[in-house]
């Protein structure tokens, strides 16, 4: 009885980290790499000129938030458009903070637009026009890549477009009224755990909640993304309390 129970168990995760494949973008690498050295050109790191470069110093959880993220702009914002190329530059990388209980300034990416993103999110049917908008902005020097930083500061006027999907994740984009400074992060859980933390960490794990399993199925862009750890210790909690992964 108790290894039929076992086979069972086994059998529902497997069908529930199961992907659905479909077409992905052929210039999503490109795309990966370009952007990283963006974001290593805001930040004025030398001698980086390749996405390994700049990974090599990210934290896994801030590895697993860009890696994350960019893969879920692979869908698309029209026919044949994926959102990843309407980003011009990732300009923040934001990780995990130790007893901080705002989840607005966590697992999440700092970007700028291309601005005829704005027109094309009104007519599309991928995504729909909501409230809550949220846009943490960028600092040349410390900010994301700074663990004792503190100075958040926010768009005061953005909007913000949600991904019409049946069930989470859904990926969120915001937007600053100049229709360029963004924000992109990424909801798992919609009712549960959605004001806390890790809502938007891919690389958070719980009971019967794997969310990077939930990535790959709703962003199914083959290979499935790997994580180089995921994290069980503040999923679903106030705030994360012990280093990430560890």
């Amino acid at each position: 009885m108790h290894v039929v129970r076992a086979s069972a168990l086994l059998l529902a995760t497997l069908v529930a980290c199961g992907t659905i494949v479909e077409s992905s973008a052929g210039t999503f690498s490109a795309d990966y790499d370009r952007l990283l050295v963006s974001y290593a050109t805001f930040k004025k790191y030398r001698n980086m000129n390749s996405a390994a470069d700049v990974e090599k110093t990210l934290k896994p959880d801030r590895l697993n938030t860009v890696r994350g993220i960019l893969r879920g702009t692979q869908v698309e914002i029209a026919k044949g458009r994926p959102l990843i190329g309407y980003i011009k530059e990732v300009r923040g990388i934001w990780g995990v903070r130790l007893a901080n209980d705002k989840g607005a300034e966590q697992f999440r990416l700092s970007v700028v637009f291309d601005p005829s993103l704005k027109d094309a999110l009104s007519s599309s049917a991928n995504f729909d026009w909501s409230i809550g908008a949220h846009v943490l902005l960028p600092v040349q020097e410390g900010g994301d890549d700074d663990p004792d930083f503190v100075d958040f500061t926010s768009s005061p006027q953005a909007e913000t477009w949600r991904q019409k999907a049946n069930a989470s994740p859904r990926l969120q984009i915001c937007m600053s009224s100049d229709a360029r400074t963004g924000e992109l992060d990424i909801d798992f859980d919609i009712f549960n755990c959605h004001l806390m933390p890790a809502n938007s960490d891919i690389g958070s794990i719980g009971p019967q909640h794997n969310q990077l399993c939930m990535l790959n199925k709703a962003f199914a862009f083959p290979p499935d993304l790997a994580l180089p750890c995921q994290d069980s210790k503040g999923h679903c909690l106030s705030h994360y309390s012990t280093p990430y992964c560890k």
